[in-house]
C-alpha cells in the first residue's frame, strides 16, 4: 500500500515522508494496518490527518496576476491520509467494474487520459475513412462532486454489493 505513494511525495504539514512509514511498516506492520482499518471501519479520518498544507502557485503566462484565476492551489495531505485514501480507492476499485463505464479511463489501472484521447482519435479516423462526420461534446462540470446526490450514490453502491464500510 505504501509503495503506491512515491517515496518523495510531498507530505503536507506533518513532514513524515513515505521513507519514514515504509521502514516502520516493515518492522511493525500492525501499527499502520490497525490505523487504516480503524479509519475505514469507523468511517472517520482523524482531524490531524485532515490538515492540508496549501501552496499557491502562479499559472504561467497569465496577463493579470491581480485576479485569483491566475493562480493554482496545490493541496498537500499528510502521507498517512494519502495511504488511507489509496487503500479506500483500491477497495472501491474491486467493486467499481459493476457500476462504472469502461470508458471512464481515469478509474482503471493502466489507463490514463492519453488513452481516452487515442480512443477518440481512433474513432474520428475511422469515421473519416468511412466518409462519415464526427462530432464531440466535452463537459467539465465545476463542483460536480459537491452536488452528488449522496443518498442515490449510497443506493447505487449498496445495489452493487459494496461493503457497508465503504457506503456509509
Amino acid at each position: 500500500m505504501l509503495e503506491a505513494i512515491p517515496p518523495n511525495s510531498a507530505p503536507g504539514d506533518n513532514i513524515l515522508l513515505p521513507s519514514v512509514w515504509i521502514p516502520l511498516h516493515k518492522i511493525r506492520p500492525d501499527i499502520l494496518t490497525d490505523m487504516i482499518d480503524w479509519s475505514l471501519c469507523s468511517r472517520t479520518l482523524p482531524t490531524i490527518l485532515k490538515r492540508v498544507l496549501t501552496i499557491v502557485i502562479p499559472k504561467p503566462g497569465k496577463p493579470d496576476y491581480s485576479v485569483p484565476k491566475a493562480y493554482r492551489m496545490i493541496s498537500l495531505l499528510p502521507t498517512l491520509s494519502k495511504t488511507i485514501e489509496h487503500v479506500a480507492l483500491t477497495s472501491i476499485a474491486v467493486f467499481a467494474p459493476n457500476c462504472l463505464s469502461p470508458l471512464q479511463f481515469a478509474c482503471w489501472k493502466g489507463y490514463s487520459s492519453l488513452d481516452a484521447v487515442h480512443l477518440i482519435l481512433e474513432k474520428v479516423h475511422k469515421a473519416s475513412n468511412d466518409k462519415l462526420y464526427s462530432s464531440a461534446l466535452f463537459l467539465d462540470i465545476q463542483g460536480a462532486f459537491d452536488k452528488v446526490l449522496h443518498q442515490r450514490l449510497a443506493e447505487i453502491m449498496t445495489n452493487n454489493n459494496f461493503p457497508p464500510y465503504l457506503v456509509h
